[in-house]
């Protein structure tokens, strides 16, 4: 749209001000008042092109978010805000209980599982 500079969305909410988003995805979203132009729009990504693409490359050079998970003994899982470690065990009689600060999983639930996350 802006020379190249894709909008993901615009945004038109009753304020003053145009604000420029770069999303965890690393796309541009405007926020921009209600009656503003699209030709101001644009102008206002042109003037920031340089802040718009050095931010997209910070976004897409970081760690990504979440790791691939495995269903192996010791791999850790966010629970309820907190990180806890997975135990493989032979004999379980529920599919998914957590306990002393593990989740114990039976073998062959984490095994057919594996690949999923």
């Amino acid at each position: 749209m802006a020379s190249d500079i894709k909008i993901e969305r615009i945004i038109r909410t009753k304020r003053k001000t145009i604000a420029l988003q770069i999303t965890d995805e690393a796309t541009l979203v405007v926020k921009a008042p209600l009656h503003l132009k699209d030709d101001a729009i644009i102008e206002v990504v042109k003037r920031h092109r340089r802040w718009i693409e050095k931010k997209k490359i910070e976004i897409n050079s970081r760690e990504p978010r979440f790791s691939k998970k495995e269903f192996v003994n010791g791999e850790g899982f966010l629970y309820l805000g907190r990180h806890y470690k997975l135990t493989i065990i032979d004999n379980q009689e529920s599919p998914l209980i957590f306990e002393n600060g593990f989740f114990p999983v039976k073998r062959c639930i984490a095994e057919s599982k594996a690949g999923i996350y």
